[in-house]
């Protein structure tokens, strides 16, 4: 099947000479969304994509052909995952997935930096934690910095995907897929009225729902 990249980043200082780009219109954007079945969203800084999808007219694109019954699949890894979510636990504040990053930066400056909570598209209903079982360029382990970030977030859920781990939705259902040795997806949830986090470790070949999970 063929398959279209679009690039909506901007080019990086360093390349902005040598490079000529142009953008595509928002009919174009909207174009290739309505005739897509398959929308995937790579890695990256997702702060910044979030930016840049709102500013570009992006986000409610794909916010629309969310909503639509015979939309096209969503998927994607890391900032591709966080991004269909209403909140995400990012690591964004990572200077080294910055647009321009500093070149005299230190090793130390490099991995001095904490995960952040950003606003996705709100497709689901919850916070995404992915990388989950990693520990990441600041030495810290996802899951443990994540919990911080649900505690504040009192009877919200969270969803945790380890590395090797699927999410899948499909309408109000909901499963996961463990590819490879461990791998799981947790939903987690900071109970305020008595000051407990649950944690659910969700199982392969289990149905589970949006409305079960508590998200939607």
């Amino acid at each position: 099947c063929p398959i279209k990249k679009m690039n909506l980043s901007e080019v990086p200082k360093s390349r902005a000479a040598s490079i000529d780009v142009v953008y595509p219109t928002m009919d174009e954007m909207r174009r290739c969304v309505d005739e897509a079945d398959v929308i995937m969203v790579s890695g990256g800084n997702t702060l910044y994509a979030m930016k840049r999808w709102e500013e570009l007219g992006m986000a409610d694109i794909l916010r629309d052909a969310a909503n639509k019954r015979d939309g096209p699949i969503f998927c994607g890894g890391s900032a591709g995952a966080i991004c269909w979510f209403e909140q995400g636990n990012s690591d964004s504040m990572n200077p080294m997935t910055f647009l321009n990053p500093d070149p005299s930066m230190t090793e130390e400056e490099k991995k001095d930096w904490d995960y952040i909570s950003i606003d996705g598209l709100g497709v689901i209903k919850a916070l995404c934690v992915p990388h989950y079982d990693v520990v990441q360029h600041n030495g810290i382990l996802r899951a443990e910095a994540s919990e911080t970030m649900v505690k504040g977030l009192a009877d919200y859920p969270c969803i945790g995907i380890d590395e090797e781990a699927a999410f899948v939705v499909d309408g109000d259902c909901v499963r996961v897929i463990e590819g490879g040795p461990g791998a799981k997806v947790y939903r987690k949830f900071y109970d305020s009225k008595n000051n407990e986090v649950e944690v659910l470790i969700m199982e392969e070949g289990y149905q589970y729902s949006l409305s079960c999970l508590g998200l939607c």
